[in-house]
């Protein structure tokens, strides 16, 4: 499943059954995301796992505005379905 649409300047793609990839303009960043079986959620991704952008950018640090904006696009882009946002310790 891609979203690619022309006014937006970034993608989303659900890789597998594992993983979202995202890019945004030259950069990209890869996370978990599993899906659920339960009455509460469809999916739990798993954002705040991330520390850096993947290669070439890995020495860029994804900060916690652009971790903001990733998760306003991603839940945009699978607004059919409920997702669940794993935080470590929480």
């Amino acid at each position: 499943m891609v979203f690619w649409k022309r006014k937006k300047s970034y993608r989303v793609e659900m890789i597998g059954r594992g993983a979202i990839e995202y890019q945004e303009n030259d950069r990209i960043v890869t996370m978990g995301a599993e899906y659920l079986y339960d009455n509460d959620h469809d999916m739990v991704v798993y954002l705040y796992d991330v520390k850096t952008w993947d290669p070439p950018h890995n020495n860029e640090p994804v900060t916690p505005q652009q971790r903001g904006q990733i998760q306003k696009n991603i839940t945009k882009e699978f607004s059919n379905m409920r997702l669940d946002w794993w935080q470590p310790g929480g």
